[in-house]
């Protein structure tokens, strides 16, 4: 499968949790972020080309008092994660405002798991 990703994926050391804003389900936790869109990993898989409003957990910032965005996406796809019991499913962002630009940014300099080892 091609990669047509626009932006490198960051791999965060943080697990935010994320949900689907209107049922309330839970989609699981972000593993991965890029300005258009993150990867969740979940027990349960999801169907591809859903559009969805996500509830994405805003990791603590110091730039922001946000604890919750709101982000319109579709599921781009749903694979079975290494772990058999688990899924990872891309969720590409539709639609994000300045803000929610500005706090994802913050999130992947602040998070990154790369360039914050411990």
């Amino acid at each position: 499968m091609e990669d047509r990703r626009q932006y490198k994926r960051t791999e965060l050391v943080t697990y935010a949790r994320v949900y689907d804003n209107d049922s309330g389900d839970f989609l699981g936790y972000v593993c991965d972020m890029s300005p258009s869109g993150l990867m969740t990993i979940n027990t349960d898989c999801t169907e591809a080309d859903k559009k969805i409003t996500l509830r994405i957990e805003v990791p603590p910032l110091p730039v922001s008092a946000k604890t919750w965005m709101y982000i319109s996406a579709r599921s781009a796809w749903c694979q079975p994660d290494l772990d058999p019991q688990k899924f990872n499913i891309g969720w590409q962002f539709l639609s994000t405002t300045v803000e929610d630009q500005e706090i994802i940014s913050e999130i992947l300099s602040n998070y990154d798991l790369y360039e914050h080892r411990y």
